[in-house]
């Protein structure tokens, strides 16, 4: 699985197709959530609640509902920090013990170039000079895998913070698959208590961002 070597081994990670989902093993709160939604969209809704109680098959908060919150944030069992993403052709949840974990964030994206036009909206001007140090067969893909890094570090933080960050507001610095950040400006403490870093892949149809945000001492 892509996302695997970006995260401890400790970390549940399961993934799918969304066109794979069924929509009618929505549970009630769920379908309510996506009644009027397209069958795509449907579809990328369900697929990661079948890959939530895949994940916790074993647990009973797997017969449970896993809904949205005002912000579109899953509401996970307590205990536990989640993160979903998907594309077109990919979907993947990732779950973490809350007692090991303040943030978790996962991003996949397709492995293709963005538009040149998208570049200035992604990429702060320090940022071009870093992407050369991402291995040399990434590089056609430097913005992309900046986009779903940040994409990845947004939804880590966002559930704790509740603040929106635009792609200006965050700085990466890379080390061959491996990136710092910081945030521009650091408003809120999560911001500054503790190192925020990440992992990215690629495997030729997908690049995927991982970053998790542990529990300090």
């Amino acid at each position: 699985m892509l996302l695997r070597p970006l995260l401890p081994d400790g970390v549940l990670l399961a993934s799918m197709p969304p066109a794979l989902a069924d929509p009618g093993q929505l549970l009630p709160p769920e379908r309510a959530q996506v009644a009027h939604a397209v069958e795509k969209r449907q579809r990328e809704y369900a697929a990661g609640r079948q890959l939530f109680r895949h994940l916790l098959a074993d647990r009973a908060e797997a017969a449970a509902p896993l809904v949205n919150d005002a912000d579109r944030v899953p509401v996970w069992p307590d205990g536990i920090v989640g993160a979903i993403t998907h594309c077109d052709t990919l979907c993947a949840v990732a779950l973490a013990r809350s007692a090991d974990t303040v943030g978790l964030g996962i991003d996949v994206e397709p492995a293709r170039p963005l538009p040149a036009d998208i570049h200035r909206l992604v990429l702060r001007e320090a940022e071009y000079a870093a992407l050369s140090e991402l291995p040399t067969a990434w590089h056609a893909l430097g913005a992309t895998l900046t986009f779903c890094a940040k994409e990845a570090l947004y939804k880590a933080l966002y559930p704790t913070t509740r603040e929106f960050l635009d792609f200006q507001q965050v700085e990466l610095r890379w080390q061959g698959d491996r990136f710092s950040a910081r945030v521009v400006p650091a408003t809120h403490s999560a911001y500054t208590s503790q190192p925020l870093e990440g992992r990215v892949a690629c495997d030729g149809n997908h690049v995927a961002a991982a970053v998790l945000l542990a529990r300090l001492p």
